[in-house]
């Protein structure tokens, strides 16, 4: 009959389980942005998996441990957990190429990847901490003592995990490495957890389980992540496409496509959206063709690209979060390193609190997009205090607005803060635009100043830029078909865009 554990022996058990549990977790949301996005429903998805496994791991493992609690079970639950980890790999491949046989809800969908995957793993290391606790407990008198401490230092696993995972791990190594990582040392911990193996069996499984390793790690490429590069934001692929008749290069993040490239024409724009920055940016630079421009998000640079070759003489700032993002743009966009555009890699929050420009731009672009939402921080009337303030006199603020134009909120309550700020608030309204159904691209521009219509469609017409057809309105001058009745006023203290946002790419 195998003893049980001293506290040293409990307590690096009991941190290597909630370590890799935490890296599980966290590792969970990279590993199914490709396939189902980053969203507030992955997140909850995850988490809520990620909790029901624990949770119900630490009653099958109380309930394991007082009737067959050994060191040989600790041995097996660690080899479960390490053998479920790595399946994870090949099940993501599975699922991958087997879509679900029937059409879910995003929120249902999520749900079940996340269970499929990441259910299993999480259960069975849950085990770990009250199985190790029985074993521990010699001295009834010191239960209270023994369970403290075992339970700190599973949480300080969970926590160091956590902190490694999101902070070093991901941007050094991506998920898969990690995984293979948390595996074999799941699998290693196994081995060792039994007091009773021979310390030559203990030996010759550990090189078995190494060399396995390796030679399953030469393998490694039919399980890579089907992304370009992995980064602590997002996961950044880059592909061909054809697009008005050209093919061209497409950025995308997680599963949304931020920008078509063509890399012999910098002037290339894809989106309606972007001619409609053209139309704004054509009425602003025949004023002042050496205006300074800020964009809230980089993307691929498409339209700050557009800018450079477009107005020689003006000036470029882009505050773009993710310094992967910059990075895979010079690499394979064809961004000069030489080029006058600036890039900031910041939260375009952070750049304005901590930098506090003053009357310093003439537009300000803001095209910051994730998976289904724009981010929450970004659309309330604090920031739009900070663009206002950032911004000269006669300086336009425009936005990329993805909504429902009739059956949405979100599009007229941005609007509709907007306007607290600003005393002229336009809607760029695409032709047909209200006889559309589902999500659309449009543009919302926000101004201390008047926007002279006439001039505005001169200039349209003289730089041929009527290729976004449509019409600027006036906030107070909206369709009665768009719900302004039913508007939020977006605060840093109630601002649900994601519940307004995510809805449109629920089906």
């Amino acid at each position: 009959m195998e003893k049980g554990y001293g506290t040293l022996k409990a307590s690096v058990l009991v941190f290597l389980a909630s370590a890799c549990t935490m890296v599980l977790e966290l590792i969970a949301g990279r590993i199914l942005a490709p396939y189902i996005g980053v969203s507030l429903y992955t997140w909850t998805s995850i988490i809520g998996v990620v909790l029901t496994g624990i949770a119900l791991g630490n009653y099958l493992g109380g309930r394991l441990g007082d009737r067959y609690g050994s060191p040989l079970m600790v041995t097996c639950i660690f080899l479960g957990g390490g053998l479920t980890s790595l399946a994870i790999l090949p099940e993501t491949l599975i699922l991958n190429n087997s879509p679900l046989p029937y059409e879910f809800h995003l929120m249902t969908k999520t749900t079940l990847y996340t269970l499929m995957l990441f259910f299993l793993p999480t259960c069975i290391l849950g085990m770990v901490t009250p199985v190790v606790i029985r074993l521990n407990l010699a001295n009834i008198a010191r239960t209270g003592r023994t369970v403290g401490t075992i339970y700190a230092i599973s949480t300080f696993g969970a926590i160091l995990g956590t902190f490694a995972t999101g902070f070093v791990l991901i941007a050094s190594f991506g998920t898969r490495s990690i995984l293979w990582g948390v595996a074999v040392l799941l699998l290693l911990t196994g081995i060792f957890a039994s007091a009773s193996w021979h310390k030559i069996i203990k030996w010759g499984l550990s090189v078995f389980v190494i060399v396995a390793y390796l030679a399953a790690f030469t393998w490694r490429d039919n399980f890579a992540a089907p992304v370009l590069k992995e980064s602590n934001y997002f996961s950044i692929n880059i592909q061909d496409t054809t697009i008005q008749g050209k093919t061209v290069k497409y950025l995308s993040l997680d599963r949304l496509i931020h920008s078509y490239i063509d890399l012999n024409d910098p002037t290339f724009l894809g989106y309606d959206y972007e001619k409609v920055f053209a139309q704004l940016t054509a009425y602003k630079a025949g004023a002042k063709p050496n205006f300074r421009a800020l964009f809230i998000g980089g993307g691929g640079y498409s339209f700050s690209r557009y800018l450079e070759v477009i107005y020689p003489s003006s000036e470029i700032d882009v505050v773009e979060i993710d310094p992967a993002v910059t990075e895979v743009v010079y690499d394979y966009l064809a961004l000069s390193r030489d080029t006058r555009i600036k890039t900031i890699n910041s939260d375009a929050r952070i750049f304005f609190i901590e930098n506090r420009p003053t009357a310093k731009y003439d537009l300000v672009m803001g095209d910051a997009f994730n998976d289904m939402s724009v981010p929450f921080h970004l659309t309330t009337y604090e920031f739009n205090e900070l663009i206002k303030r950032s911004m000269r006199p006669d300086g336009i603020y425009m936005v990329n607005v993805i909504d429902d134009l009739t059956q949405g909120r979100f599009l007229a309550s941005l609007m509709k803060t907007l306007r607290e700020s600003f005393e002229y608030v336009y809607l760029f309204l695409p032709d047909g635009a209200l006889d559309s159904r589902g999500a659309g691209t449009y543009v919302a521009a926000a101004a201390v100043q008047p926007i002279d219509m006439n001039r505005f469609a001169s200039v349209v017409l003289a730089n041929d830029l009527d290729l976004a057809n449509g019409q600027m309105v006036r906030f107070e001058e909206l369709p009665a078909a768009i719900p302004v009745s039913e508007a939020v006023f977006l605060s840093d203290n109630y601002v649900p865009v994601d519940n307004m946002v995510a809805p449109l790419f629920i089906h």
